[in-house]
């Protein structure tokens, strides 16, 4: 908990020195999410942080938190955002918890390589997702 409130201090106070990510959208169960990989993501050796925000679902707040864990870590992990399914692009169809779900499950069997490390960091409904898969 300490280390994740230091991280949003330094958030706060380095935003505008720190690089800004690529969004990639990504086709999943069909539907578009907007996924965000840290810099390092080529790298398949390293175990995946897979970050699954809050609401209002957005890769994109999380674009510094993904920097900062990269970057403390000594660059062990390689990590990613998925926003939520309808979200972020948004969309007109309407998806229910068990959507949102399915959605990062999708992802972590369609976009991760098989027998990758992964450790799930969720941020509030976030939270509830990583506790359901």
């Amino acid at each position: 908990v300490l280390f994740l409130t230091f991280a949003f201090i330094f958030i706060l106070l380095r935003q505008k020195d720190l690089n800004k990510l690529p969004y990639n959208r990504e086709y999943i169960n069909k539907n578009y999410v907007n996924v965000l990989y840290s810099s390092n993501w080529r790298d398949e050796e390293l175990p995946v942080l897979l970050i699954i925000p809050g609401n209002p679902g957005q890769a994109g707040y999380y674009q510094e938190y993904v920097d900062l864990v990269v970057l403390h870590s000594d660059e062990k992990y390689r990590a990613c955002v998925v926003s939520h399914v309808g979200h972020s692009p948004a969309s007109d169809k309407i998806f229910n918890v068990r959507d949102q779900i399915e959605s990062k499950l999708q992802f972590i069997t369609s976009k991760l390589e098989p027998g990758a490390k992964i450790h799930l960091i969720g941020h509030s409904f976030g939270a509830y997702i990583a506790l359901k898969l």
